[in-house]
């Protein structure tokens, strides 16, 4: 079987004419999930851009795994190199953002479910190993792009707050497929003055900072600050609590940030580093 699916997943074609036809039955499946797993990517490239790109990518990698829900772990990085050299995605590197986005999206829907059973209860002590917990399915990522915060569903975002976000990925391709997209055609005059008159806005005027979540079976997608995304990045990287509190992050912003981490079920409980325990305890050896 493992010489099969290697046989199968080769970059070239096999001189068996049976092996060709799950070769190119392998390779249109490929295809197809990067169009499934990519349709905001998709949807600012064009359909034959994006489909030109999709087959020297799936030629250059075959699936590693099982499921084709998992296919195109490499589809952002592989854009970031061939966009320098192309000279249709020329000043067009937020693509490769958008693709992580798409990415996350599909990740956060498939990730696995977290064992809430496993966190520190309300008895517990908070010691030098604890660390804030995040979801399976978190994922960060940044955007920059002039028009992208002045587009209708990120105005929305910004002034309805995250409940309006699990609609954000539809808006954004139906946005950016529209003819008057203001991905393309710049921002409406009302939002520029809005820009002009709010300071939380000015700061989100070229990157926008996000971070996506499953809660249940819904998918979110969350407009953060700078500041809350570097603390996400952080949590995310099990950083013990002591140390978040000495990284000169204002007391008042960090303790709202977690309230609303909180609340955007960005974070989930606490836990103990079983791996900093075993490295303190070898150290005290010494």
């Amino acid at each position: 079987m493992d010489k099969f699916w290697h046989a199968i997943s080769a970059q070239s074609l096999d001189d068996n004419p049976a092996l060709q036809i799950y070769q190119t039955n392998f390779l249109a499946a490929r295809l197809k999930a990067l169009e499934y797993n990519f349709p905001l990517c998709k949807a600012q490239l064009g359909d034959d851009l994006f489909s030109a790109i999709c087959k020297h990518y799936a030629h250059s990698f075959p699936s590693n795994y099982d499921s084709l829900n998992a296919y195109g772990q490499y589809f952002p990085d592989f854009l970031k190199e061939i966009i320098p050299h192309n000279p249709a995605l020329q000043n067009t590197g937020y693509i490769a953002q958008l693709a992580e986005l798409d990415w996350h999206l599909i990740q956060a829907y498939f990730a696995a479910d977290d064992c809430l059973a496993s966190m520190n209860t309300a008895e517990d002590e908070v010691t030098k190993n604890t660390y804030i917990v995040a979801p399976s399915s978190l994922g960060l990522c940044q955007i920059t792009h002039p028009n992208l915060i002045r587009s209708m569903p990120f105005q929305t975002l910004i002034k309805e707050g995250f409940d309006e976000s699990e609609n954000l990925c539809a808006n954004l391709q139906q946005d950016s497929q529209s003819t008057h997209s203001t991905l393309r055609h710049g921002p409406d005059s009302n939002f520029v003055k809005d820009i002009k008159d709010n300071e939380e806005l000015q700061g989100h005027a070229n990157t926008v900072y996000l971070a996506v979540v499953r809660q249940e079976l819904r998918i979110y997608i969350h407009l953060l600050t700078k500041d809350e995304f570097s603390l996400l990045q952080l949590i995310r990287e099990r950083t013990p609590i002591f140390k978040l509190d000495k990284l000169g992050l204002d007391p008042k912003m960090f303790s709202q940030s977690l309230n609303s981490f909180k609340q955007k079920g960005l974070v989930i409980g606490l836990k103990e580093s079983q791996m900093q325990d075993k490295r303190d305890a070898k150290d005290d050896t010494f």
